[in-house]
């Protein structure tokens, strides 16, 4: 049975633009769970670790239903460790960010700035195209970000 909402291959079913919609309905369901349950006021090593845990025992289910394989070339441990530390002060930030905000699309919104320095990194080390329209895309979301920030 092929879920085509949930491809074991994305290219076999939909393209990066769908799947980058789909992943923003499950980001805005992390947060506003995440910041539900900062009403319980945990620790955020404590939020983080549940949350890792039981996604990581669903992406192993999910990884053996599909038959992936779970081998890595040894090129790529550093990066995974790299990933590993940024990850830990990502979400540890994020969840105390969270728990602060009044509304949890402030810190979002903050977050979600990442898109500007991003950018630039994928011209610099990844050969992205760059045009003055896609500049000012980028400028009008740091814009949106500092109205976001700054606004009582």
């Amino acid at each position: 049975m092929k879920l085509y909402w949930l491809p074991s291959h994305p290219k076999d079913v939909v393209t990066w633009i769908q799947l980058s919609l789909a992943a923003t309905v499950f980001l805005t369901g992390i947060i506003l769970f995440l910041k539900c349950i900062g009403a319980f006021q945990l620790p955020s090593a404590v939020v983080n670790f549940y949350f890792f845990f039981s996604t990581s025992l669903l992406f192993l289910a999910s990884a053996w239903w599909r038959g992936d394989s779970f081998a890595l070339p040894k090129a790529s441990y550093w990066m995974f460790g790299g990933l590993a530390l940024v990850a830990l002060g990502y979400n540890d930030l994020f969840v105390r960010a969270l728990g602060g905000a009044p509304n949890p699309a402030y810190p979002q919104a903050i977050v979600g700035s990442s898109v500007v320095i991003i950018a630039l990194f994928g011209v610099l080390f990844f050969g992205a195209e760059f045009h003055l329209l896609k500049l000012c895309g980028v400028f009008l979301i740091a814009a949106g970000v500092a109205v976001v920030s700054l606004a009582k």
